[in-house]
């Protein structure tokens, strides 16, 4: 969707375009680092916290689930590469997955701050 807002000529098919992608997405996550980077400090410090400190071990725990939910979703892509480039390279498949996770995430977290409350 956003390829098609900057560079509404951009075929998504030509060889320009896996580099022109390759540089948005390295955009968004300069962006994301520099925006979270208090949080991103806390996380890489839970590392070297002592091992009973509570808030070191949360922050550990933090990071062992940013890389149980990562990994997956690496090998998945390094395995399923062509058919999701090809679902992907789509505007109106992307704009339905988009749309699905917005309708999906906040009952998710009403549930999950439903549960928190318990």
């Amino acid at each position: 969707m956003v390829p098609a807002l900057i560079a509404p000529g951009i075929n998504l098919r030509s060889p320009e375009f896996l580099p022109f992608l390759a540089v948005l997405r390295l955009g968004t996550a300069t962006a994301l680092l520099l925006y979270f980077w208090r949080d991103w400090w806390e996380l890489f410090l839970g590392i070297f916290q002592g091992w009973e400190d509570a808030q070191g071990e949360n922050r550990r725990r933090l990071l062992l689930l940013f890389v149980a939910g990562t990994v997956p979703a690496g090998v998945i892509g390094f395995l399923f590469e062509k058919p999701l480039r090809a679902l992907f390279a789509e505007p109106k498949a992307a704009a339905a997955f988009l749309a699905a996770d917005g309708f999906l995430q906040p009952p998710s977290r009403r549930a999950r701050r439903d549960s928190a409350r318990r």
